[in-house]
């Protein structure tokens, strides 16, 4: 009976998450304008709906993480081509990664560090941000969590479905076997949809298997039965990984200029951020307040479960902490979007962590009671104390806020400028004739203001590496296909052809001389009227009649 009563209050507990944690990622899901990184898959995704082709508005293939693209277009032939079709598969996958994170959770630790792993998945600002954005890394994360379950399921052995099957017949052992090798199977199809399908920072977890694999390997040497120390199935595995690694760095040297081209690459938006060219940058995200406690809570969980040799548990920690290393020490430029795919692992050994110092303290008081009452009691004080750290905590408080943040406002991923509202200044204002030049051209074209050029100098230098041109031999940027403003000269040039027009650019760019030059943002805010801005001025709309810039 205490058992069913706890298998409904599990249940309870996570019908709970599950809700709370959809209502965060699905409500005000239009509040934000597009952030400029998502209205590519929304046209991409629109394009497909049309002609089949995953096309940007310029003509160009997008190409990039064609499952995502799918699931977008699939959303938006039935909600349309908007902030809601574009967001919902994201919100949806998000929704569905705290469900995996239980279930992968149990599977290493047992029914309540799953719950409180749910818990955390579902109340993470870091994971509700992503779910609430129009990118891939939603899909990479879930398919992250079904590669772990499959492989711990399929290669680690484990009764069907957590079930124990009845003795004495073989008919137990064909039936795992089959089961073990259905998980396989799966996670043999999801490693390329992974790394080819959504993205190529999948094959970061191949390093941390090796890693698991390596460590097993040691551990079965020194610890396992004579006949297996050497000969067993993670040598096997590793010798099959190594051989197909080797043969791939040979025959494939298309492969190997394209991993030495993606370890050395740097765009040009990372070579301009500070925070992307420092390699504690990830480590302090982990640390940062907004993190608040879980860095602590993951340490001492980590580590618990490595020296009570828990070795299952020991694939999501090197998983975690192989893609950290390589990420901070290893790739150019770093940010915690990249760390996505893995984050779950963070919040299970956390939960774990939790867990353990709860039943210790927990185990201490009810241990010093001596009548039964006093021991119950005792039981509930330790869990609520430390539960009440984590509802104080800042990433908590910030969770809750997120849907009901408005436009330019982060929600703790991303932050979406205020372009809907700035392409409504223009189009209520914008009188026939008039030349419209844009920052982010794609952007304004999706709230309706097509741009006749681009004043991007990263675009430009993407244009110019690629060799985009349109017809007249003018670069083009690569998203709406407006020919590129190329220097100072050229814009006053553009200004002065021109009667009256507008210049939508934002403050980000305006204040970083790698997308628009110094001395452009100089003429901008010297040579125009007082901008127009939106309301928490993240976009400046600038406008000029005959007569209103000057010093063209």
């Amino acid at each position: 009976m205490k058992q069913i009563s706890e298998k409904w209050m599990i249940a309870a507990g996570l019908g709970i998450c599950l809700c709370f944690g959809a209502f965060l990622r699905l409500w005000n899901l239009d509040a934000a304008s597009l952030w400029v990184d998502e209205v590519n898959p929304a046209f991409a995704a629109d394009a497909y709906l049309k002609t089949g082709v995953d096309m940007l508005p310029s003509g160009e293939i997008y190409g990039r993480a064609r499952m995502n693209t799918l699931l977008v277009a699939w959303s938006e032939s039935a909600f349309g081509l908007n902030e809601v079709g574009a967001r919902l598969p994201s919100a949806f996958l998000g929704i569905l990664s705290i469900l995996l994170v239980y279930f992968l959770a149990k599977d290493l630790h047992g029914n309540k560090t799953a719950l409180l792993a749910a818990f955390l998945t579902a109340f993470s600002h870091f994971e509700i941000g992503w779910s609430r954005t129009c990118r891939m890394y939603t899909l990479l994360q879930v398919l992250t969590l079904l590669l772990a379950f499959g492989f711990l399921r399929g290669f680690e052995g484990a009764h069907a479905f957590g079930r124990p099957l009845p003795e004495g017949s073989g008919k137990r052992d064909r039936f795992e076997w089959a089961v073990r090798s259905a998980w396989l199977l799966l996670c043999l199809i999801l490693v390329p949809v992974t790394v080819f399908g959504v993205h190529l920072l999948g094959l970061l977890l191949l390093p941390g298997l090796f890693l698991y694999l390596f460590s097993m390997a040691l551990v079965r040497f020194f610890d396992g039965r004579p006949e297996r120390r050497i000969l067993n199935q993670y040598t096997t595995l590793l010798l099959i990984m190594a051989a197909g690694a080797v043969f791939l760095w040979i025959s494939q040297p298309g492969l190997r200029s394209s991993m030495r081209e993606y370890l050395l690459y740097t765009p040009a938006w990372a070579m301009g951020t500070e925070s992307a060219m420092n390699r504690m940058e990830l480590v302090e995200f982990l640390i940062s307040p907004w993190q608040f406690p879980l860095a602590a809570f993951f340490v001492v969980g980590g580590l618990q479960s490595l020296w009570r040799r828990e070795y299952r548990s020991w694939l999501p920690l090197f998983l975690f902490g192989t893609v950290l290393f390589l990420l901070s020490f290893v790739f150019t430029h770093r940010v915690p979007a990249y760390l996505f795919l893995v984050y779950p692992f963070f919040l299970i050994p956390a939960a774990y962590g939790f867990m353990n110092l709860v039943s210790l303290e927990t185990g201490y008081l009810a241990g010093a009671s001596k009548n039964t009452g006093s021991r119950r009691l005792m039981r509930v004080i330790p869990a609520a104390a430390f539960f009440m750290v984590l509802l104080a905590s800042p990433g908590f408080r910030i969770a809750l806020k997120i849907p009901f943040r408005g436009d330019g406002v982060t929600n703790m991923a991303v932050t979406p400028e205020e372009w809907r509202e700035a392409s409504q200044i223009v189009k209520d204002r914008m009188r026939q004739g008039e030349l419209v030049i844009s920052s982010l051209p794609q952007v304004a074209y999706f709230y309706g203001v097509r741009s006749a050029y681009g004043l991007n100098w990263a675009n430009l230098s993407q244009a110019r590496q690629k060799q985009l041109k349109n017809p007249e031999g003018r670069f083009i940027d690569v998203y709406l296909g407006a020919p590129c403003i190329e220097s100072l000269e050229e814009l006053r040039a553009r200004v002065k052809e021109h009667r009256s027009g507008w210049v939508l650019a934002s403050a980000y760019h305006l204040a970083h001389s790698h997308y628009i030059p110094g001395e452009v943002a100089d003429y901008l805010k010297t040579s125009f009227p007082e901008p127009l801005e939106t309301r928490r001025g993240t976009v400046l709309v600038f406008h000029w009649a005959e007569g209103g810039a000057h010093g063209i």
